[in-house]
């Protein structure tokens, strides 16, 4: 497993982000217990995290919106975990 490090804030769940240099970063509610985030991490394999630069502007009804979904759909389904901007579009 990689080393990484926890930040610890007010929030309710876990997560993971990795930075521009490849560095693990969780964020984890100040409360969890460390076997709780090593867990957290175990199951969330970095070198298995996808992330599709697509565009802001694409329309669900754009097929570049439907080959991005399909190919997230596919890759999640090899166990593979997609991250996305969380706004609209194909990223």
């Amino acid at each position: 497993m990689r080393e990484y490090t926890v930040i610890r804030s007010r929030r309710r769940t876990m997560a993971l982000q990795v930075t521009r240099d490849a560095q693990v970063v969780v964020r984890a509610p100040v409360h969890a217990p460390q076997q709780e985030i090593h867990r957290f991490v175990a199951e969330h394999d970095v070198m298995r995290i996808v992330g599709v630069m697509g565009g802001h502007g694409a329309l669900r009804s754009d097929e570049m919106y439907a080959k991005v979904a399909l190919l997230s759909k596919r890759l999640t389904e090899k166990g593979y975990t997609m991250v996305s901007g969380g706004g609209p579009g194909a990223m």
